[in-house]
């Protein structure tokens, strides 16, 4: 497909795969405002979408109040994080309790390295003090790696 990238037909996969099961469910998707845009965070946050709904908790995510105007870009990292809770067996309680406005909070930070120019990293903290040391510490892990 010219003028499509690798991350557009991955994104696409994963709406497919979804589809099969849930019809509805992705056409709610397809409004969301962090689509409206197709950024490399997209895809990783429709494969949690997938993996949340394959384990029936795609509409108790959704319905947390802390995505009431749809899944921004700035919400990716809390979709990832509630799908991965989802995918290893999370309940609901658990997955309200981290998705309660303020609980969690997300740092992210932009600064490239040799290989990735544009890496942009995000950490999801819960019910902790901000620990900016994290964060250059992922930062060093990746340009040693």
């Amino acid at each position: 497909m010219d003028g499509v990238t690798g991350g557009e037909l991955e994104s696409i996969d994963w709406l497919i795969w979804m589809s099969y099961d849930n019809e509805p469910a992705v056409s709610r998707i397809l409004d969301m405002p962090f689509l409206d845009t197709h950024e490399p965070g997209d895809v990783v946050a429709l494969e949690a979408l997938y993996q949340s709904d394959s384990r029936g908790k795609l509409s108790h995510i959704l319905a947390q109040p802390v995505f009431g105007d749809g899944i921004n870009d700035s919400d990716i990292p809390l979709v990832v994080f509630a799908g991965f809770i989802a995918k290893t067996g999370g309940d609901a309680e658990k997955l309200e309790r981290i998705l309660v406005p303020g609980y969690a909070e997300v740092e992210t930070l932009s600064r490239g390295t040799e290989l990735s120019p544009h890496m942009k990293v995000s950490i999801v903290r819960t019910g902790t003090e901000h620990q900016p040391w994290i964060m250059d510490a992922t930062f060093d892990a990746v340009e040693l790696l």
